[in-house]
């Protein structure tokens, strides 16, 4: 049977060992034996306040995600939104990149432990940038053009352009009603961005004249020459699902 107060000691021993403090001129930095993603232990900075303490990250997560995105692109949208939701709930503030949160001295262990959580939620938001924008995609697509489009004009999901080879093996995500049949594909990830070029490309050589447009989920995920190929092939590309505007702006264009 374990012995649960030596299994306390020996868990309490080996975490205040984990624990590194250093002093600096931006304030005392505390080390938790946590880990980012990427294998970098998260160091909080901490400093006094009247009744208590401030804590803060220096602006270090948000310049972690700024690695692989564009902040201001990826902070807007449902990303935004989750990232205020994360920021809320963890009692966290934000200015100017540098999270923090003032808190009583009492409270010290346990703010550490929830700061770090919420840190670490943060910085998970690049994978769900990868992954869940990819699965919302095609909703937010949606969204954004049934928004845009006056009632009465007609618009058709997963349409088969009529009158082509095979056409069945090459859908378009949708159609629009206007004075040349306006078709508009949406690209969530390199994969779908190839799948794009070829279905447009098949249009080209078989279809009677009409307008296309790509929406992009982000341009800066895509490979280059796969966008060189892609703007052969499209009328329009829009290069981010989040340029709500651009894509209503173009739409009406081909309906006006």
């Amino acid at each position: 049977m374990i012995n649960n107060e030596k299994l306390k000691d020996l868990l309490c021993s080996s975490f205040c060992q984990s624990v590194r403090i250093k002093n600096t001129k931006a304030g005392t930095i505390i080390s938790l034996p946590a880990r980012d993603r990427d294998g970098d232990g998260f160091s909080i900075y901490l400093n006094s306040i009247p009744a208590g303490y401030r804590l803060s990250d220096g602006a270090s997560t948000v310049m972690r995600l700024s690695y692989e995105h564009d902040i201001d692109t990826m902070l807007k949208g449902n990303r935004g939104r989750l990232f205020n939701l994360i920021l809320s709930e963890s009692g966290i503030s934000e200015d100017d990149g540098e999270l923090y949160k003032e808190i009583s001295a009492d409270s010290l262990v346990h703010e550490l432990f929830d700061f770090t959580r919420g840190l670490s939620r943060l910085s998970d938001l690049s994978l769900w940038t990868q992954h869940r924008t990819t699965s919302t995609f095609y909703e937010d697509l949606k969204a954004a053009i049934y928004s845009s489009v006056p009632k009465g004009i007609e618009i058709s999901e997963n349409y088969v352009v009529p009158n082509i080879p095979q056409g069945e093996n090459y859908p378009v995500d949708f159609y629009i009603r206007a004075k040349k049949p306006f078709y508009i594909m949406g690209a969530g990830n390199p994969s779908q961005l190839k799948l794009a070029t070829i279905v447009l490309q098949h249009l080209t050589i078989h279809a009677d004249d009409f307008d296309s447009m790509v929406v992009l989920s982000e341009r800066k995920s895509m490979p280059e020459k796969d966008i060189d190929r892609l703007m052969s092939a499209a009328n329009d590309i829009v290069p981010s699902i989040e340029d709500l505007a651009t894509i209503k702006k173009k739409i009406l264009h081909r309906i006006a």
